[in-house]
């Protein structure tokens, strides 16, 4: 259906602005230098959950989650993880749209007006969701390379803007 290489670019431009946009601000803001501490036992949470995972679906024989999880529990049960699952992605999907196009009005477009620049790109994320997955996977590849070029740029035009220290190690006693 979909090329490996297609997935990897979904996977990382979710990854990427989810990290970016999600988690990023809040764990530099709360740990300060200490933060890549955080990211290690993330990792380690990580390869946790994926072993979980592949056991999960190793023992679930390509049902779909809804089916497995009402064989279980109960349809009750199965409604609430599918609703948490729904909330979970329309509050991701809200808060990194708001940020993105709040960046893009910072760093890019400056004196135009918000709706100008919402508008294209919300027109754009339901054109994309309404025809099916496949569009979504294409415009990734078309994407990634665009959002790691504009990545970079804001990373270079705002390097005197950002404070290095959170870079330092967590048991440096001279801090």
């Amino acid at each position: 259906m979909f090329s490996r290489l297609q997935i990897i670019f979904v996977l990382l431009l979710f990854i990427g602005i989810s990290n970016h946009v999600l988690i990023l601000p809040h764990l530099l803001q709360a740990a300060k230098r200490d933060a890549w501490i955080c990211v290690l036992i993330g990792y380690g949470l990580l390869l946790i959950w994926g072993v979980l995972l592949h056991f999960i679906i190793k023992r679930n024989k390509q049902k779909k989650l809804v089916d497995w999880v009402s064989e279980r529990t109960g349809h009750a049960v199965a409604a609430v993880v599918i609703l948490l699952f729904i909330i979970y992605i329309i509050f991701t999907a809200a808060i990194t749209f708001y940020d993105f196009t709040q960046s893009v009005d910072i760093y890019f477009l400056p004196v135009t007006p918000i709706w100008l620049i919402v508008a294209p790109f919300l027109l754009l994320c339901v054109l994309a969701a309404y025809y099916n997955l496949k569009t979504i996977v294409y415009l990734s590849s078309f994407f990634l390379p665009v959002v790691w070029i504009l990545g970079h740029l804001v990373a270079f035009s705002t390097m005197g803007e950002k404070s290095y220290s959170y870079m330092l190690p967590v048991f440096n006693v001279w801090q």
